[in-house]
């Protein structure tokens, strides 16, 4: 949202994980090859020698190259929708070796029509879902810009996106 609130869209970041070795999972944002910022969960491993038994996220935004870009943007307005959006929710068990940024291009490259955002709010990991297994709960919200979506056509997306996430990532529905 900062990011987008000075006026870089999402097409024009590049997407990557961090190379620190103290995240778990983590998530990078790049524009014209500057690291522009970078989030992510700090590992258990890094977390025991500090004696935390907690998750910490960590997140770090370079606001001098910020103050830069904004220099640069200029201000556009655009209608608000006319119809509204609809969100879904869904916990879809995987590998640990998946990322979010794997599930959410599988998303992007199945539905392209109204899938307007997808976010992780969720992440669970327990010897109880399987070895090496993690939980993601992950929220979508659809919208389309020509009418109001019907529970039949929320429902087609959704299909999609499971048939997808399993074909693709291997996952399975909680």
């Amino acid at each position: 949202m900062i990011l987008s609130r000075i006026g870089l869209k999402p097409d024009e970041l590049v997407y990557g994980e961090s190379d620190k070795k103290y995240f778990a999972e983590s998530i990078t944002y790049h524009v014209n090859d500057h690291l522009a910022a970078e989030t992510g969960r700090i590992s258990k491993s890094y977390l025991s020698k500090l004696d935390i038994n907690r998750d910490i996220y960590y997140s770090h935004i370079d606001w001098d190259l910020m103050l830069k870009l904004i220099g640069k943007n200029t201000i556009s307005y655009t209608e608000l929708p006319k119809f509204p959006f609809v969100r879904r929710d869904l916990a879809l068990l995987l590998d640990k070796e998946i990322k979010f940024r794997q599930i959410r291009d599988i998303a992007f490259n199945t539905e392209t029509n109204v899938l307007q955002e997808i976010g992780l709010f969720d992440v669970y990991e327990s010897e109880s879902l399987g070895k090496n297994k993690k939980s993601y709960a992950i929220s979508f919200i659809l919208r389309d810009d020509l009418k109001t979506l019907s529970e039949k056509s929320i429902d087609r997306v959704m299909n999609n996106l499971i048939r997808a996430f399993e074909k693709e990532a291997g996952a399975r529905i909680r």
